[in-house]
Formats: structure tokens, sequence, C-alpha cells
């Protein structure tokens, strides 16, 4: 869906097919390709700028040791660009830690064990969180901010305060606290920073039918940080037999409009958009 934040209106642009199960975790813009990605939580997928459609799959993805043809197929949540290279938080696995990892959206054949795969699309990792369990975070939401050079993430494991955090994966730094999650809405799972890197959106779904009995709308908070203070907020329905989760992404370039756009993909998937002042 593709949702005018200055209007309130919200229009279909595609529907997941009958049967098949692309219905996304993640969605990033990648401007360099003119496109956007998808992520499933299990594979890929991508359309194209201009008016996007429903994603076409690049390929499955995988962690994967090509010295002793160990992995399988990674776990991931929302998904993000960074000086052009697409990252995810991944769950891990007995053998692959959980943290921030690049995908190559280059799909190749690799052989795991006597397995020969094909079209994975083989991840790496930046930065790995902690192995003990109780000290572990979990980025359901997950940006980079150019800016500074930072990630960024939101945290839902209760180890740690739920809300946004900060992560320099490329220097090595731990998780920095910066806010909890807005008052009121603890299930939010997806992040976005518009192209200033002023301000950041995060958004959840709320089913009304749940049973956490929620209102039936997509909730979108503003996060601002200058004044480190939340800011504006929009929602519209989206009412669904159980809560799915989001994915957000700040895409000014996707929609051949003269406008800056954001981008969201809930289940069958959700556009924003807001118009420059």
């Amino acid at each position: 869906m593709y949702y005018n934040m200055s209007l309130g209106s919200v229009t279909t642009l595609w529907s997941t097919p009958t049967g098949t199960q692309f219905n996304g975790v993640g969605i990033t813009a990648d401007d360099t390709n003119g496109r956007l990605l998808y992520d499933t939580s299990a594979r890929i997928g991508q359309a194209a700028y201009g008016a996007p459609t429903a994603p076409s799959v690049i390929g499955g993805h995988y962690y994967y040791n090509a010295s002793n043809n160990t992995g399988g197929v990674a776990t991931n949540y929302d998904i993000c660009m960074a000086n052009g290279q697409l990252y995810s938080w991944s769950e891990g696995s007995t053998t692959f830690t959980r943290g921030i990892y690049s995908i190559n959206t280059t799909p190749q054949n690799i052989l795991i064990g006597t397995t020969n795969v094909t079209g994975a699309c083989v991840e790496t990792a930046l930065w790995t969180d902690s192995t003990v369990a109780a000290n572990q975070y979990h980025f359901e939401g997950l940006t980079y901010r150019a800016k500074d050079g930072l990630f960024y993430g939101i945290n839902t494991n209760t180890n740690h305060t739920k809300g946004l955090y900060s992560i320099d994966a490329f220097g090595g730094g731990g998780p920095v606290f910066i806010a909890a999650m807005p008052s009121g809405h603890t299930r939010i799972d997806s992040l976005t920073v518009d192209d200033t890197g002023d301000t950041f959106y995060m958004a959840e779904m709320n089913a009304s039918t749940s049973s956490t009995a929620h209102d039936g709308n997509i909730f979108i908070a503003s996060f601002d940080m200058n004044s480190l203070a939340y800011g504006s907020t929009y929602s519209f329905g989206y009412d669904d037999t159980s809560n799915r989760g989001t994915g957000i992404t700040w895409a000014p370039r996707a929609v051949p409009e003269p406008a800056t756009c954001a981008a969201m993909i809930i289940g069958v998937g959700a556009l924003l958009r807001r118009r420059k002042k």
C-alpha cells in the first residue's frame, strides 16, 4: 500500500499472489540500482522503481563458510542499505552468531555438506551479538544513518530496554540506548531514516482481532534526532486476523512524483509518501 502522510490516503500497489509467501518482513530502497528490495525472512526479492509491483525472487539467503562447506538458511528481519550494500539483522544458528550481516544480492551456487544449493544469496557477518542468551539483543527494526555512519535498531528483546539503539557495527562498538519505544506502542518492529538523517520513522501493525486486542491499524511514529524526542504520529486502517510484522523504508525516488517518499510493507505491503514542503 502507498500511504500519503500529508493527506492520509492509502493506495494498494500490489498484493501477495494466492499460494505464495512473499509477505515481506523487511523492505529497503536501493537507489543505486533503482529498486525496492524485500526480505521474507527466507528469501530476497526486488521490484523496479517507477511503479513498484509484486517482487520477483532474487534468491534465498544462506549462512555459508566456504572453508568447510557449513551453512544453512538464514533467518532475517529488517533490511537496509549502507554504502551501496544490503544488510540485515539475522537471528543466527547453532554455528553462526546472530547479528548484522551483509547480504550478497548476486545469487551463487554453494555446497553445504554434500548438498548443492543454487541461487544462494550468501550472508557475511559484520557485527555479532553476545553468545550469552541473557545478554542478547533482538533488532527487529534496522536502518543505517549515513550522517554518522552508524546502524540503528529497534530492540524487542526484554534482556535490554525495548527501544531505539545505535550500533557502531563498522567500528566494532556495541549497542547504545537512545530512547524507549513510544508510549503505548510496544510492538514496534521496523525502522527507517529520512534523507536528511534527522528523522527516524518506526512502525507496528496491530490487529484488533488478535489476542493482544489492538486497534486494527498500522501505526507510525517519528523520532527527531536533533531533539531526541518523538514527534508526529500517523496511522491508517489495516486490520487482519493476525498481528503481522512490518517493514518501512524512506524511498523518495521509488515513485515518479515530485515528492519525497517513505515506503512501508506489511504482509501484502504498504508504501508511504510525504510531499516536499
